[in-house]
């Protein structure tokens, strides 16, 4: 949702291509990305398989959030 909300932006400024740059990312992430803007280029150095209840990329990445900023872990 974050990188949709980003492209709605940029895309009031026309570019001529956009490109997504990202460390870690989900494969129901790139496949919403993409169906919404397919002409837009994804770049993730890592793309997992799933997301669990509360949108938490899995096999356990998607808590990296909480854990940077010594938030309570969720499960």
């Amino acid at each position: 949702g974050s990188v949709l909300a980003c492209l709605d932006i940029l895309e009031s400024h026309h570019p001529k291509r956009i490109i997504v740059a990202g460390v870690i990312g989900s494969t129901q992430g790139v496949k919403r990305i993409t169906s919404v803007r397919p002409d837009c280029i994804i770049h993730c150095a890592a793309i997992d398989e799933k997301l669990n209840s509360k949108g938490y990329i899995l096999p356990g990445l998607g808590d990296a959030g909480d854990r940077a900023y010594g938030t309570k872990k969720n499960g």
